[in-house]
């Protein structure tokens, strides 16, 4: 099973400056992410319409109610899963990556055909139902 196409998908409600940061991060991955997606919970601090700004490979999701992190997240792997995502890289909006952190996680997917999840904490398999 491949993890390709992978995409980031990063959860977001107000926060710019932090939202910046995980984007930046996110976006100088390498290997890279085939596709980044940002959810927005319904900001009002404009994080939607800067990150289209300044980040114009982002999709930008945006919610217009606060559907909190398990809505959000739902949104997100709707969007990703139709669209044809082999995996997704679930991040809040505080994280910031080091650049060689989605190639250690793909491996570990791939390594081995009974991963359904990793963490990037330890290398744990999650067996499906």
């Amino acid at each position: 099973m491949s993890a390709r196409p992978v995409w980031a998908l990063v959860l977001a409600m107000d926060q710019l400056r932090m939202t910046r940061e995980c984007l930046t991060s996110v976006l100088a991955l390498d290997p890279p992410a085939d596709h980044v997606l940002l959810v927005d919970n319904a900001s009002k601090d404009g994080t939607a319409e800067a990150v289209r700004q300044e980040f114009p490979s982002v999709e930008v999701l945006r919610l217009e109610t606060n559907l909190y992190f398990a809505g959000g997240v739902n949104q997100g792997f709707r969007r990703a899963l139709e669209r044809g995502a082999g995996s997704v890289l679930l991040l809040n909006n505080d994280v910031v990556l080091e650049r060689t952190a989605l190639g250690t996680l793909v491996r570990a997917l791939e390594e081995d055909p009974r991963r359904a999840a990793i963490s990037p904490g330890s290398i744990t398999t999650i067996l499906p139902t």
